[in-house]
């Protein structure tokens, strides 16, 4: 007498083996979805805090937002970001090329980083905008005094 597997035994095996598969790879998707999250996240705040770092230090603020920052000179290398203008950096996060704006505006009496987030529906992106506390936007700076609002 033959002990083997049958077909359907085989078919069942290879049905549950799928089925498994499946659910691995969308574990995988939202655990790499929450860590570029985290990633883009911390790089923001790394930025500001780099930005306010090098006001505090150089006494004034560079024409170019990304000669302030590492953290934002990386997000430009790695395409996780793109400069509008000299002191406008956009954020792409999910589908939205500009999920959040990370900008300067100057005035007379100093100048204030100032974050952004776009009006989206895009899951990635909100949820970026959920893991950055918004209340601590805008700072103000003012020449070698930095205030938070």
């Amino acid at each position: 007498m033959k002990s083997a597997f049958t077909m359907i035994e085989l078919i069942f095996v290879i049905v549950i083996i799928g089925v498994l598969a499946s659910i691995a790879i969308l574990k995988f998707n939202v655990t790499r979805d929450d860590a570029k999250i985290a990633l883009i996240s911390n790089n923001i705040k790394t930025s500001a805090n780099e930005i306010i770092a090098y006001a505090t230090a150089q006494d004034n603020l560079d024409n170019n937002i990304t000669v302030m920052s590492k953290a934002l000179r990386y997000m430009l290398s790695t395409h996780q970001a793109i400069i509008d203008s000299n002191q406008t950096v956009k954020i792409k996060m999910g589908n939205v090329n500009d999920c959040a704006k990370l900008y300067i505006q100057k005035n007379s009496t100093g100048a204030i980083l100032n974050l952004s987030f776009a009006n989206t529906t895009d899951s990635l992106c909100n949820a970026l905008k959920n893991t950055i506390q918004i209340t601590d936007y805008p700072i103000r700076i003012k020449g070698s005094t930095l205030n938070r609002n």
